[in-house]
């Protein structure tokens, strides 16, 4: 089932990461939304590794008010 974690918080320069485990034809669908605040502009840009931490994905789309989404079906 899908997981959702609020109340994180986005800094700039640094980066976080979380680990999922998924199966062969399973869907991964990652989405990071934020509500800007006047703080400093932070863009969240999502990449997918795999467990030898090549990229799997990347994304390139900007959500409308910020955030972004990365999509990939392991096969």
């Amino acid at each position: 089932p899908p997981e959702a974690y609020d109340g994180l918080t986005l800094l700039p320069g640094e980066n976080d990461y979380y680990k999922i485990q998924v199966s062969t034809g399973e869907t991964v669908n990652v989405t990071a939304t934020f509500e800007e605040d006047g703080a400093a502009a932070v863009t969240p840009e999502l990449t997918l590794f795999d467990n030898n931490g090549e990229v799997l994905e990347f994304s390139g789309s900007r959500l409308p008010g910020g955030g972004d989404t990365v999509e990939y079906r392991l096969t």
